[in-house]
């Protein structure tokens, strides 16, 4: 049951420390569309949300994992 949740507390931090990451990027002003800058930052904007959705997913499956493993531990 511990090992769960501190799974479930790791579970948690990472997802404050993306969402502030997200909000610090979303601060960032777009440069002017159709110059090579805005195009460099479109390309970066892509990678930031595939990175990130692709971590989020792990990290629910991890979520996933620890409340499993939690109800099997209540069941012995």
């Amino acid at each position: 049951m511990a090992g769960a949740f501190k799974i479930a507390m790791v579970f948690v931090a990472m997802s404050i420390v993306l969402f502030m990451g997200l909000s610090m990027i979303a601060q960032v002003p777009a440069p002017e569309s159709g110059t090579s800058e805005y195009m460099q930052f479109t390309n970066l904007t892509k990678i930031v949300n595939v990175g990130y959705y692709g971590f989020y997913v792990v990290l629910i499956i991890l979520l996933a994992v620890a409340i499993i493993a939690a109800v099997m531990m209540r069941a012995w």
